[in-house]
């Protein structure tokens, strides 16, 4: 995933994630989806702002050899994704202010979604733990 970050936080890193429209109701930010019945509440455009922990950032990357020549962090996280919050932000002119008692509410899917994500997390993660053998202990190092 490609981020811009946006400062620090108390534990971590702040990133911006996307721009979303949503409906705020009861202190849930519903995203509304294209084609789908728009949910009860308040319209408004926020930005997702991502809090990733300094203890998963594993590795930076400084080497630029990417095409946007950027550096490229690594973070080691869970089944959860790279967050561990992940916070509707209000556009503002000049500042990003977070929506105080308001929380994404992500859609719940069915259980062959789940069991399918969940077997692409695990090969991703034998995918990592892999690599950053392969970064440890050198290329002809086997498991």
């Amino acid at each position: 995933m490609k981020f811009e970050v946006k400062g620090l936080h108390d534990r971590g890193l702040e990133v911006f994630t996307a721009i979303y429209e949503v409906a705020i109701h009861k202190g849930k930010a519903k995203i509304i989806e294209a084609g789908k019945r728009r949910p009860k509440g308040a319209l408004h455009t926020v930005i997702g702002v991502g809090r990733i922990p300094f203890e998963w950032i594993s590795h930076m990357d400084w080497d630029h050899n990417n095409a946007d020549q950027l550096p490229v962090l690594h973070v080691a996280y869970g089944r959860r994704g790279p967050f561990r919050e992940w916070v509707p932000c209000s556009l503002a002119e000049n500042d990003t202010l977070e929506l105080l008692d308001v929380r994404f509410k992500v859609r719940k899917k069915g259980w062959l979604h789940q069991f399918r994500s969940n077997r692409q997390l695990r090969e991703m993660d034998r995918a990592g733990k892999t690599e950053l053998h392969r970064m440890l202990y050198g290329d002809d190092a086997v498991d």
